[in-house]
């Protein structure tokens, strides 16, 4: 909060301008989601004095020059803390997951979703609000222990609600017809390439939007 609001009194004052803004919140929205929403690493005091450090460091500049490079001191520090791809990609398919009886995830899970579908779908953005979760291997294939990983991030789509109804729980033939047709508004390379859909190839997608995540929607 000291960094955010030392930037947006910045941004206010007329010494920073809307560039380094978006920059500012893109470092630190992308950092704590790596780090502490797929990582799940606390967040050390380290942490926290090297915000309200830079923080103070704005406050006190005196030429636009010297808060960019404040804040770019700031953004290489970052990016130096966090996971390395690999560290990534493992938490990232064992960390999201959602069903119907397994919802503390549910809005981080939607938050993945749409960023990737923004980042990996052409087009302007869509109204999420009426996008439903979808489980490629239907829930009610759930068994104990979860053999078929059926809530893991790789078996799931944001989809339109519609679209979430005529998939309704049909077999993984019966629905990539009807996926499809839609191959141009969803990312649906690895789920129309797959002649099954076993626990592998879940966990192959997983791997898949993780590695995105990482190098381009998150970086």
């Amino acid at each position: 909060m000291p960094f955010l609001l030392a930037v947006f009194r910045g941004y206010r004052d007329k010494g920073i301008k809307l560039k380094v803004l978006k920059q500012s919140l893109a470092a630190v929205e992308n950092y704590h989601f790596k780090v502490t929403a797929i990582a799940t690493r606390s967040s050390s005091g380290g942490i926290s004095e090297m915000y309200a450090s830079h923080a103070r460091q704005i406050y006190r500049s005196r030429t636009p020059q010297e808060r960019v490079q404040c804040v770019a001191d700031l953004i290489a520090k970052l990016k130096g803390k966090e996971p390395s791809e690999a560290e990534f990609v493992e938490a990232f398919a064992e960390r999201l997951y959602f069903t119907n009886d397994a919802r503390d995830d549910k809005d981080l899970v939607r938050y993945v979703l749409s960023k990737l579908h923004l980042r990996t779908v052409k087009g302007p953005a869509p109204d999420f609000s009426k996008y439903t979760i979808e489980h490629i291997t239907p829930q009610t294939r759930l068994r104990v222990n979860d053999p078929e990983r059926v809530g893991y991030i790789g078996n799931l789509l944001l989809v339109e609600e519609t679209l979430n109804a005529e998939l309704d729980d049909k077999a993984f033939k019966e629905k990539k017809k009807i996926l499809r047709k839609h191959s141009t508004r969803y990312d649906l390379g690895d789920v129309l390439g797959a002649s099954v859909w076993t626990p592998q190839e879940i966990a192959k997608r997983a791997q898949r939007l993780a590695r995105v995540a990482f190098r381009r929607t998150w970086s």
